[in-house]
């Protein structure tokens, strides 16, 4: 693997299994570690894979101390890991949502020290409980409510242990504006699709569907079902799994409010304090309707930007329609509020030169398909809108 994915000058380092004896990896000490010997029944935390006969561990023992010492800054961190591969490690984990990863419960990865900089990558494996999948899932709704920053590791259910996230990407850590920028980078990727998805879940059902023991109906996990149903739509919950659509749809949702939350925080200080938070402004609004699947759902690209003055805006050029041709329907929801008093339907004719219509009980707003800026003004609480 290493040999596949770095370059030459990178091999040769020393690469660690991370375990658990009688914890897992948290960083916070170097009592643990050596070569697995199962005949004599010895396991360590960091479990040496690679120079099995010539290691002394130095690059292990300098990162524990560096990223435990009471002088750690930004530039220390950074001497000792490989901050972009550890920026998109970080990401991507999150975006997948697994309660049984490394941030999460101190295991399922290797971390390897490069010859050429000395510096740590991690390498994650044993990803069996993400994207919804809510079998062994304490929070409950597969990690879809927790934001990117938080200090807690949930697979463990405790106050997170590791400097090496405290002090990188939860709240108040020296990298966060990095891992911010990861997060957007790859939330964007087209792997986080339905489409993607759709085409690698037709590819391995053609393949393996006949053969697959057990049946996606049997009691496979904890007494639980696992379905995978692409096209099934559930909250999540500890007895049924997330369609995917539904699991990336709730985590944007938490994702973006939470970047939202930490805006533009100073995270120059000891990695421990949060810096100097940003007032949040008091409206979350987004575009609901019956246009690009969207199914009356928050989704991030349908958040409305504040503008000044109250008035928030958003540009769309809807593509297709759930409702009557050649049109679509959409109301203002406001993320922050609940209950009928989170949506907004009332139209500012007189800000307005655009023919729309009233449908529905339900009074949403119908425009022929085009390309529109809608704009809701916070003062009046109503919508206008012009044609581009």
């Amino acid at each position: 693997f290493l040999e596949k994915n770095l370059p030459e000058s990178a091999l040769g380092g020393d690469l660690y299994k991370l375990g658990w004896t009688n914890e897992g990896a948290t960083f916070t000490s170097f009592s643990s570690y050596g070569v697995e010997d199962e005949d004599k029944v010895k396991f360590y935390v960091y479990d040496l894979k690679t120079n099995k006969k010539k290691s002394t561990h130095e690059s292990l023992k300098n990162l524990i101390n560096t990223l435990n010492s009471s002088s750690l800054s930004k530039e220390k961190f950074a001497s000792v890991v490989d901050i972009e591969n550890f920026m998109y490690y970080c990401a991507v984990s999150y975006m997948v949502g697994n309660c049984d990863d490394l941030r999460n419960n101190y295991n399922n990865s290797y971390i390897y020290f490069r010859a050429d900089t000395g510096k740590m990558m991690v390498i994650p494996y044993d990803g069996d409980r993400g994207l919804g999948v809510n079998v062994w899932n304490p929070t409950g709704h597969g990690l879809t409510k927790d934001g990117p920053f938080t200090t807690w590791a949930h697979g463990n259910n405790s106050e997170q242990r590791s400097p090496l996230f405290l002090k990188s990407i939860c709240q108040g850590g020296y990298f966060v504006n990095e891992y911010t920028e990861a997060l957007k980078d790859v939330d964007a990727s087209e792997r986080l699709t339905n489409a993607f998805f759709t085409e690698c879940f037709n590819r391995a059902k053609a393949l393996y569907s006949s053969d697959t023991t057990p049946s996606k109906s049997y009691n496979n996990a904890n007494g639980h079902k696992f379905r995978f149903d692409i096209n099934r739509t559930c909250s999540a919950g500890d007895s049924a799994n997330m369609s995917f659509s539904d699991y990336l749809n709730a985590k944007r949702q938490t994702l973006y409010k939470a970047i939202g939350d930490q805006g533009n925080t100073d995270n120059s200080g000891s990695g421990s304090s949060g810096g100097d938070n940003i007032t949040v402004n008091e409206w979350e609004l987004y575009l609901r309707g019956n246009f690009d699947d969207n199914g009356w759902n928050n989704y991030k690209g349908y958040k409305l930007t504040h503008i000044g003055n109250g008035i928030y805006s958003i540009t769309v050029s809807p593509s297709s329609s759930n409702g009557d041709a050649g049109t679509f329907k959409f109301k203002i929801y406001n993320e922050t509020q609940s209950g009928d008093e989170a949506w907004y339907n009332t139209v500012d004719e007189s800000k307005i030169n655009v023919s729309f219509e009233y449908q529905g009980s339900n009074r949403n707003v119908q425009l022929a398909f085009g390309t529109y800026t809608i704009y809701f003004d916070t003062n009046t609480q109503k919508i206008y809108f012009e044609k581009k």
